[in-house]
């Protein structure tokens, strides 16, 4: 699912979105942030992260561990029925679902608003 900003930028393409209630889920991977450029992804990740936030939406991360743990389900279950409380769906010019197959097939791609881009996040507001 791609996600955009207020003014139509690109934020970022999430794992899981549940729009009722603008609840994100991440897998994380053990790999993502390991090696030489970890700490870079990491910082990216956070820059995206805030983009997300700013837009009043929740993310929850997942690792393989919590996947193996039948009650990060309940806890994720919890955390959406929290959010329907709330009642702030999120308005449906800020999300994308990605292509169908048929879509494909005719040379569709995903939505990325901004030709793909968004500009590079400063590094230095994350040191």
């Amino acid at each position: 699912m791609s996600i955009f900003g207020g003014d139509g930028a690109f934020i970022g393409r999430v794992d899981f979105f549940f729009p009722d209630v603008g609840l994100i889920l991440e897998y994380e991977g053990a790999a993502k942030t390991a090696g030489a450029q970890g700490r870079n992804t990491a910082l990216r990740e956070l820059y995206r992260s805030r983009g997300f936030h700013n837009m009043g939406m929740v993310l929850r991360h997942l690792d393989a561990d919590a996947l193996r743990d039948p009650s990060s389900f309940l806890e994720v279950k919890d955390l959406h029925r929290t959010l329907q409380q709330r009642d702030a769906p999120v308005d449906r010019r800020f999300w994308a679902p990605p292509p169908s197959p048929e879509q494909w097939d005719r040379g569709a791609r995903y939505r990325t608003g901004n030709n793909g881009r968004y500009p590079p996040p400063d590094l230095r507001d994350c040191a």
